[in-house]
């Protein structure tokens, strides 16, 4: 019985030490960051809100919910979202809808009405296997980032869309692809690549596929850090940055999830600023061995919602500190959101308490936004309007 006893002590022991050196040895990992940051994300550093700054939080929390697609609310199969990754608005006014787990992009009018769908599951020409991002040119024609390797265009045809163009970007750029913006007649490609202290993060290309310059770089995270602690694992996740794009700069916002980081570039490939969040980023990684890991929260931590680019060279970060449930480390316990502007005109920060009634932005209009609920169950998306049209964004 005493022997029993020993050996259950025992293995008590070395799992309470091993969490705590696993605690020790996953949170400095992702620490380690390096300057110069041009800006912190401070709620500590108050900085005085001009009037306009004040108008634009009141239309975000006063924003009323005008329509929402994909609830139980209809029975027809074309009404249920499986997974919304992206959606927008094309030249006719229709909503279009990524649809990440039917392989698809689903159209609607703006009253919510089902219209018609382009795509299907697969790796075929017009078939999507991965879709994660949508965009739209000058002449109407639309971009749609599929399984992180290539970008497919399609060309308004009558009533639909038809397959006009594929650029195979994973084989050209020697890269996985994370993200792309779309300005004028040029495509902005975010890549990720394990030689991410080597290679550039963005490309420059014009529609014809040609790329015409690259820039951008990961260099707030010391590579020695990695090299020491052989962490191979680590390095994908250094390109896990998600792209905003600024249409008004114009301009290309990284942010950095696993870091707190946000970065911020011209289109001519300088970069305007670096910010780092005040807080500790809200996910670490845990790492399996030295070539694989995951990501998992912390018990407490900030999480970047959405990052909104508004016209008069203003940046909206919307954010949360958030606390996780004890016995369900993926689930919330309770979050505190935050609104931050920066003017980078007068190079001002400022921020704010903000309850607003969406969760994930996907367009952002002069009197509307398209997003997706707070607090939802269903995949879905939501048109909001913002209120008396004589005062837009």
């Amino acid at each position: 019985m005493v022997s029993w006893f020993i050996r259950i002590l025992s293995v008590l022991l070395l799992v309470g030490c091993r969490s705590q050196k696993d605690a020790d040895v996953l949170y400095p990992l992702l620490d380690r960051l390096e300057g110069p940051f041009d800006y912190v994300l401070s709620r500590s550093a108050l900085e005085r809100w001009e009037a306009d700054d004040w108008h634009v939080l009141q239309l975000l929390e006063q924003a009323r919910l005008a329509l929402h697609i994909g609830t139980e609310e209809k029975e027809r199969p074309e009404y249920l979202l499986g997974r919304v990754m992206d959606a927008d608005i094309d030249p006719q006014g229709r909503i279009a809808v990524l649809d990440f787990a039917n392989g698809e992009v689903r159209f609607f009018d703006r009253a919510g009405n089902y219209l018609f769908t382009i795509g299907r599951p697969g790796e075929g020409p017009g078939e999507f296997e991965r879709p994660e991002r949508l965009a739209f040119d000058r002449q109407g024609r639309l971009y749609v980032l599929d399984g992180g390797r290539r970008i497919q265009r399609f060309r308004p045809e009558g009533d639909t869309y038809v397959l006009d163009h594929t650029y195979m970007l994973s084989v050209q750029l020697k890269a996985g692809v994370r993200g792309f913006c779309l300005f004028e007649d040029t495509l902005y490609v975010q890549t990720m690549s394990p030689l991410w202290h080597e290679r550039p993060t963005l490309h420059v290309l014009d529609l014809e596929g040609r790329v015409v310059r690259a820039f951008g770089r990961l260099d707030f995270y010391p590579w020695d850090a990695v090299e020491e602690e052989a962490y191979r694992g680590i390095q994908p996740l250094l390109g896990e940055a998600t792209l905003y794009c600024d249409p008004y700069g114009p301009g290309l916002i990284l942010v950095y999830p696993y870091f707190g980081v946000i970065a911020y570039y011209s289109t001519q490939g300088a970069r305007r600023w670096l910010v780092r969040t005040e807080e500790q980023a809200l996910f670490a990684i845990k790492i399996l061995d030295v070539r694989a890991s995951m990501p998992m929260p912390r018990p407490r931590g900030f999480v970047v919602h959405n990052v909104l680019a508004l016209p008069a060279g203003k940046i909206l970060i919307h954010g949360a500190s958030q606390v996780m449930h004890e016995d369900d480390p993926y689930k919330v316990a309770s979050q505190e959101t935050y609104l931050y502007i920066f003017d980078r005109e007068v190079q001002r920060w400022s921020w704010a308490p903000v309850e607003a009634p969406f969760f994930k932005v996907y367009r952002l209009g002069t009197s509307w936004i398209l997003g997706t609920r707070k607090g939802a169950d269903m995949p879905h998306v939501a048109v909001f309007q913002l209120g008396e049209a004589s005062a837009p964004l």
